[in-house]
């Protein structure tokens, strides 16, 4: 706690760029020994172990473990946590999402030793902490390192109920609660326009002094810009962009838009009365606005607890193929898919249930079913590309 204290003072002060890196990564400092692209392959369940440059064999996991064993456990502390706000993890996301790469490794592991109980505890925990993440208050940059490791962690429900589909039944009641879609609101989107809001104020309250060549321009707008004017604006702009962010997919894109040419393309008397102050706006409002890729993303995020949500009720009542269509119909209109409105999909020959993409009609989103009878003939099914054209 004091040493979180300390580093929040430096930013407080507006220490410069280096002496915060510095007191983050000390040379004594804990640090994930291995580089991501081995994390990457023990990630795969289906990896030919070694087949790919970089690659370390599978052997060698319970000794990288082991190394790094300190720091995983105080990583692990963190699961307890309710909330976050604005965690900086910009600074630090090479080793959150390291560590996170190699808890899901450990999990495999325990897979691969048909521990699939063990695994499924360690899954729980950790995908418990990276949707209490999202649901933080945090800038973009924190959300999108979040939306990374929920992506990392989800899949391995899928994995351990393909291998194990008991593991349904008896946890039903936690997992139902855990994987339980929540739309936009999971993701606290208003968190992210009430981060931004406060990192312009915080902008305009800075009076510290230019330190590097790019920050000269923003010098001259803290200096000539009227900072009343600046706030008033931005947060016209805030409140319109929080009403589409939480918009409905559908609706999102084109109030985007209209923002858009409202605040970044128009030009309006502002660049008269205020020219360093309307700039300014703009180029923040472009920045923001270029993050509609990564509000895409949430909506596919909460698509998949969807999914997951299907796979989970399938695997409890180990539902015939012959029957799954009938049951995804009759889901009801919390878990269908949010892009179409329509039930999610059937894919009897693969064994898996899925979405189209909402931008690429020929791909999709998909979690594999289990084989629940055993007179189906259907075999266990494997990973495969996502192409459904």
């Amino acid at each position: 706690m004091k040493y979180g204290a300390a580093i929040k003072g430096l930013y407080e002060r507006r220490a410069g760029w280096e002496e915060i890196q510095k007191n983050i990564h000390p040379p004594d400092a804990l640090e994930v020994t291995v580089e991501s692209d081995p994390l990457d392959c023990w990630m795969d369940p289906e990896w030919k172990w070694g087949a790919s440059k970089g690659c370390l064999p599978v052997e060698q996991l319970p000794v990288t473990l082991e190394q790094n064993r300190e720091l995983l456990q105080r990583f692990k502390t963190l699961f307890k946590l309710k909330y976050n706000v604005n965690a900086n993890t910009g600074n630090n996301s090479r080793t959150v999402l390291g560590l996170i790469k190699l808890s899901v490794a450990d999990m495999r592991l325990d897979m691969r030793s048909r521990k699939y109980e063990l695994a499924y505890e360690k899954w729980r925990d950790q995908f418990r902490f990276v949707k209490r993440y999202l649901h933080g208050r945090d800038d973009w940059v924190g959300k999108a390192i979040g939306l990374v490791a929920f992506g990392i962690t989800l899949p391995v429900l899928e994995d351990i109920l393909v291998e194990k589909p008991d593991i349904a039944k008896v946890h039903f009641l936690e997992l139902a609660e855990l994987l339980r879609p929540e739309g936009i609101e999971a993701f606290n989107v208003t968190g992210i326009v009430l981060e931004e809001y406060a990192r312009i104020d915080e902008f305009l309250r800075d009076t510290a002094s230019v330190t590097r060549h790019q920050d000269y321009i923003y010098w001259l707008i803290r200096k000539l810009g009227q900072h009343e004017r600046i706030r008033n604006r931005y947060y016209g702009f805030a409140k319109g962009y929080a009403r589409a962010l939480n918009a409905p997919w559908a609706k999102a894109p084109p109030e985007l838009a209209q923002l858009r040419k409202e605040y970044v393309s128009e030009f309006n008397w502002g660049y008269l009365i205020d020219p360093f102050g309307s700039l300014f706006v703009a180029l923040s409002a472009h920045g923001d606005l270029r993050a509609r890729e990564m509000l895409l993303q949430m909506y596919i995020l909460d698509a998949r607890l969807r999914l997951a949500t299907l796979l989970l009720r399938m695997s409890k009542d180990r539902v015939k193929d012959e029957d799954i269509p009938s049951f995804l119909a009759n889901a009801g209109p919390e878990l269908t898919n949010p892009f179409s409105g329509k039930p999610m999909s059937w894919d009897p020959k693969n064994g898996r249930v899925y979405f189209p993409d909402p931008t690429f009609e020929c791909l999709s989103s998909y979690m594999r079913v289990p084989v629940l009878d055993s007179h189906s003939g259907r075999l266990s099914p494997k990973k495969i590309p996502a192409d459904i054209c």
